[in-house]
């Protein structure tokens, strides 16, 4: 049909093909889209290529402080269906110090604070018209915010002139301070200033003890305020009272100087049993009920019981003294007898498709052989030719087993018909073939012994 076009219809037709496709690419960009401005929705339909125009089309004003989803400027084929914008608006956030006023689009008050290089503890608050809000909290969009900041008070509390600790507060007072962080008062404690005093951003509390006790074990150190005149009251009021062997390095009637340090000793006893146990030997004889190649256990074995005694004597923690008593037997061991199955019965069993008759079965090493390997010669121990279903087995089986009809998956039937050197430690059996039809064997088989049951056979396989 084109071939009899004259070559300016051909180039006519080409330019009105070309310029139908660009109208389909232009209307399938028409769709439709959600415009979420400070989450207030807004539907259009539009033919757009930048987020801008979208915002544009919808009446939208931008600012350059606006925090949109998507770069309204980027220009894409492929333009989300979905688009956000946080408008900004007037943020002022007031200290004690000064005011700072900016244009954000930030919803996060703690992130608003960082605009002002403040940066929010776990004690600080931020005011909302008056009242705390979360730092994490994200607040309505596209309205103006005042925020205002208290950072938390510092209380450095010494005690006898150190360093005890360190308190972050919005509390009006050292007494409000001091009850909101838990830290028990002493009816007999002095404070300089008076608890009552009120705050100011920086603080510092001196705790005055009229007397102060320290008891001090392995493993902590227990300090209180009292009024007891001996170390044995003291003791008391602090609830460190000695038990059975515990002591003190200074006696309980011993009279309490300023800033007493008590030196307290736990002393315990502990009893250690360590018990070991003796071995026992075992032997193996015919068990004629058992089924062939099964083991049960005849006479059980059991250990002997060696027990020995250690008493320790440990003070804060660590042995002090050990006590070593002779080790005694508490019960003799006794030998175990295992008896070994001598009981053969015929079992059918289905194996590569057929059903067969056996009395044992044997995991094994197969390998295989041909006369190839030996210059030719078809020589067995049987003095049966080498070929396909000669199987041989290891020089300790063989005498027993010569001339056994057996069964191996994936071989077929053979008879046991020579012997070989095998491999060390492992049940091993050696599959005959022609050299043309040789088949390589280097895997773990089943050995089946068919029917009938011989009237010698080995009760354990060597």
């Amino acid at each position: 049909m084109l071939g009899k076009l004259k070559p300016t219809s051909i180039i006519i037709l080409s330019v009105v093909m070309i310029l139908f496709g660009l109208c389909l690419l232009f209307l399938s960009q028409i769709k439709n889209y959600t415009l979420l401005v400070d989450d207030n929705e807004i539907r259009i339909k539009a033919l757009a290529f930048r987020a801008g125009q979208l915002f544009d089309l919808a009446n939208v004003e931008l600012e350059a402080d606006d925090r949109v989803s998507t770069d309204p400027n980027a220009v894409s084929f492929s333009l989300p269906s979905f688009v956000s914008v946080h408008s900004a608006r007037n943020v002022l956030i007031k200290t004690s110090e000064e005011d700072h006023i900016y244009r954000s689009a930030e919803r996060i008050p703690a992130n608003l604070l960082a605009l002002a290089g403040l940066r929010f503890y776990p004690s600080d608050m931020i005011l909302m018209n008056g009242q705390p809000i979360p730092f994490d909290q994200p607040l309505q969009a596209g309205q103006d915010v005042i925020l205002e900041y208290l950072p938390a008070k510092r209380i450095d509390i010494y005690a006898d002139q150190e360093y005890l600790t360190t308190l972050f507060t919005q509390a009006s007072t050292f007494l409000e301070a001091l009850e909101q962080n838990n830290l028990p008062i002493h009816p007999l404690d002095d404070f300089n200033p008076n608890l009552d005093t009120k705050l100011e951003a920086e603080n510092r509390l001196d705790l005055i003890r009229s007397k102060q006790v320290c008891v001090k074990t392995n493993t902590q150190i227990i300090c209180g305020l009292t009024t007891a005149s001996t170390i044995s009251q003291a003791l008391i009021d602090l609830n460190a009272i000695p038990q059975f062997l515990d002591f003190t390095e200074k006696a309980g009637p011993s009279p309490i100087k300023s800033e007493e340090h008590v030196q307290f000793h736990h002393v315990s006893e502990r009893v250690i049993l360590q018990k070991d146990e003796s071995s026992f030997g075992f032997s193996y004889q015919a068990d004629p009920t058992a089924e062939l190649d099964s083991t049960t256990v005849l006479v059980p074995g059991r250990p002997g019981i060696i027990v020995s005694r250690t008493t320790e004597r440990i003070v804060d923690g660590e042995v002090y003294d050990t006590v070593q008593e002779e080790a005694w037997q508490a019960s003799q061991e006794s030998d175990a007898i295992y008896g070994y199955g001598t009981l053969a019965t015929l079992k059918t069993e289905v194996v590569d498709g057929q059903t067969i008759e056996y009395w044992r079965k044997v995991s094994v090493y197969a390998t295989s052989y041909h006369p190839a390997e030996f210059g030719g010669s078809t020589q067995t121990r049987s003095g049966l030719p080498l070929s396909k279903g000669i199987i041989a087995v290891s020089a300790a089986w063989y005498p027993s087993m010569a001339l056994q009809n057996v069964y191996i998956p994936g071989y077929g039937f053979g008879t046991i018909a020579d012997s070989g050197g095998g491999i060390p430690g492992r049940y091993w059996i050696d599959l005959g073939y022609d050299d043309e039809n040789h088949v390589g064997w280097h895997s773990q088989t089943t050995l089946y012994f068919l029917a009938p049951i011989p009237t010698n056979y080995l009760g354990i396989l060597p």
